[in-house]
């Protein structure tokens, strides 16, 4: 008998058992005699009264002797029951120990017939954490082609913003190396695309975290300025933190919660991530990862969040705040549906988006307009929201335009541009 029959068998055996209870029923008690306790007289006779010894036995000692046997016939059965209830109860100690171990036989049983877990793909990251680091994806990722890429491709980038503020052509030869080493990088993006949470619409899985620090820490490693232990261990602590926060933001969006929000939030969490581990780092470790001239430049500092931005930037230039301003309502209505009017009627929130943009909005040369930094996105997205929430509740939007306003998560980058 194999041990799940047998815990079956068990399981019938302790019914049957408890079926025992007729045991218990009381003893049915012994019918009452009809004892004379004098003879009868007869119709028409003279009783004779007795003149010899005294009768043995009085009407009192036949009912004493009949509860005397009624107290023995209930004694025998107390303990004819209490026989039979120690025996039910070993019997149910017996068959539950046996069920216990046929549940345990059954288990081992399984167990041993289970099929051993398949390895994982590929090999632990280097910097690991969170649930994600076991992605195919995460640990068949050919970092050193990956971090080898990415050091080329980031001198010739800084190279061609370089010819670019300067107002020189790029040499075509770096924008052919350029685009072939980009493929490589593409190549990793698309493996984890949809792969990792992300709220943005280009490159939020690359910049993800658990991508971001593998990079960082596989840079390092080549450049022969490898991460200690320490810094390693700390580093997925930092991952385990942005995690947590991620999953905390969340649960707290509702319907109400515009996309913008959202991709700021994720933009600020990962530059927390970012910040963390750049300053975990010796300076010869963060001269490896960090050109201060470039860092968290849009699509050239390639291990800064700043590459989510990549497809989420609006520019607005004009020559002056009054063309910008009114450049910024007409694409408004354009894009958003609003009635002109009605969104001249509260110009005014315009004018306050504008003027808490300060300094942002001090002329500045068409180079350093075309620069766009993922650390003043951070301001410039928080303003926007403001102003968007304020022109929801404002103009009572409903229906289409209020879809378009929440669905939009474009960074506006208003710019005063000096004529040349």
């Amino acid at each position: 008998m194999d041990s799940k029959t047998l815990a079956l068998g068990v399981v019938i055996g302790l019914a049957v058992g408890l079926a025992g209870g007729w045991l218990l029923k009381p003893a049915p008690e012994p019918q009452k005699q009809d004892v004379p306790s004098r003879p009868r007289e007869r119709a028409g006779e003279k009783t004779e009264v007795p003149t010899g010894p005294k009768a043995l036995y009085t009407g009192d000692d036949i009912d004493a002797a009949r509860a005397d046997e009624r107290a023995k016939a209930q004694a025998g059965q107390d303990a004819a029951v209490e026989k039979a209830t120690e025996a039910l109860r070993r019997e149910k100690q017996e068959l539950a120990s046996r069920l216990e171990q046929a549940e345990k036989d059954l288990a081992d049983a399984r167990a041993a017939k289970a099929p051993p877990e398949p390895p994982k793909p590929g090999k632990d990251p280097l910097v690991k954490f969170g649930k994600h680091a076991d992605l195919a994806e995460i640990r068949e990722a050919k970092w050193d082609e990956l971090t080898d890429a990415s050091a080329k491709m980031r001198v010739l980038l800084e190279k061609l913003m370089q010819a670019h503020a300067e107002g020189k052509q790029p040499d075509p030869a770096d924008m052919q190396e350029i685009t072939a080493l980009n493929r490589i990088l593409q190549g990793h993006a698309i493996k984890i695309l949809r792969k990792l949470p992300t709220h943005a619409s280009g490159n939020g899985e690359y910049t993800h975290p658990i991508s971001l620090a593998n990079m960082m820490a596989n840079a390092l490693k080549a450049a022969g300025k490898p991460l200690t232990e320490a810094q390693l261990k700390r580093m997925a602590e930092l991952g385990e933190d942005y995690e947590a926060a991620w999953d905390k933001a969340q649960a707290l969006y509702t319907e109400q919660t515009l996309k913008l929000e959202k991709f700021i939030d994720e933009l600020e969490l990962k530059h927390r991530f970012y910040d963390g581990c750049v300053g975990l780092m010796a300076a010869d470790q963060r001269a490896v990862i960090v050109d201060e001239e470039w860092q968290h430049v849009v699509g050239i500092d390639l291990y800064s969040p700043s590459l989510m931005l990549s497809m989420n930037v609006r520019p607005l230039h004009k020559a002056s705040r009054e063309e910008l301003r009114a450049e910024a309502m007409a694409q408004m209505s354009r894009g958003w549906k609003i009635d002109a009017a009605a969104l001249e009627a509260q110009a005014f929130l315009v004018d306050n988006w504008l003027t808490e943009l300060g300094d942002f909005l001090n002329p500045v040369s068409q180079s350093a307009a075309e620069v766009f930094r993922s650390t003043e996105a951070l301001v410039l997205g928080r303003a926007q929201i403001k102003f968007m929430k304020e022109l929801i509740t404002a103009l009572n939007l409903a229906g289409d335009s209020l879809k378009l306003v929440r669905g939009d998560d474009d960074v506006v980058y208003p710019r005063v541009v000096q004529a040349k």
